[in-house]
């Protein structure tokens, strides 16, 4: 099959080769809906546009490609990743967000080298509200907040922890294609946008 001179090559390693375990829980900073919305709108006044961003991470079982998401309590599927600091690069600021989410808390664990590699999508949020748009609406001036998609390469082999009030639930691709109704309209996205990469299989 011919290889056109921009395919993206990335490898993807079996979902038993990591350790999955425990860590501290990821409390939530609301109790509500309507008090986020309210602590939001807050934070815009005096910070002006959140950035966020998003970790992409392949695996595969029975030799399909899998990826990597989190369910908390109230079954609600997202993307590890989360809110950069003001001027921090994104990049450098996803990496943090997953040392946060996904690396051992323990000392002896070996560091994990997160290898970010393609900008897969970028999300706009034009209110508070959840929903978002692959594009900024033509009547929405000031959008609230940008949502970056990034493909993270991971190791052949690690350990990693999940927070103890979430669950990590690897979803083949063929799940969330046409079924934003339960995965809402980012993850059910991922098999588009992916397409243009060849994942790799490895043993």
């Amino acid at each position: 099959m011919t290889e056109f001179p921009h395919t993206i090559n990335i490898d993807v390693f079996p979902m038993s080769g990591y350790d999955i375990g425990e860590k501290e829980p990821i409390l939530k900073k609301d109790t509500s809906k309507s008090q986020r919305v309210i602590r939001l709108a807050k934070k815009f006044e005096i910070e002006g546009i959140r950035r966020s961003v998003e970790a992409i991470l392949v695996v595969h079982k029975h030799n399909f490609p899998h990826i990597l998401i989190f369910s908390d309590t109230e079954k609600n599927y997202f993307l590890p990743g989360g809110r950069l600091r003001k001027d921090e690069d994104e990049v450098e600021g996803l990496k943090r967000k997953l040392q946060t989410k996904l690396h051992p808390d323990l000392l002896q664990h070996d560091q994990i080298e997160w290898e970010v590699s393609e900008q897969i999508a970028v999300w706009w949020r034009p209110n508070f509200e959840d929903t978002v748009f692959p594009y900024i609406p033509p009547h929405i001036t000031k959008p609230k907040e940008v949502i970056t998609q990034y493909l993270v390469q991971l190791p052949k082999t690690c350990s990693l922890s999940v927070p103890e009030n979430y669950q990590m639930l690897a979803i083949p691709f063929f799940e969330f294609y046409d079924n934003a109704h339960r995965w809402g309209s980012r993850l059910e996205s991922l098999p588009r946008n992916l397409s243009r990469i060849k994942f790799n299989l490895k043993d």
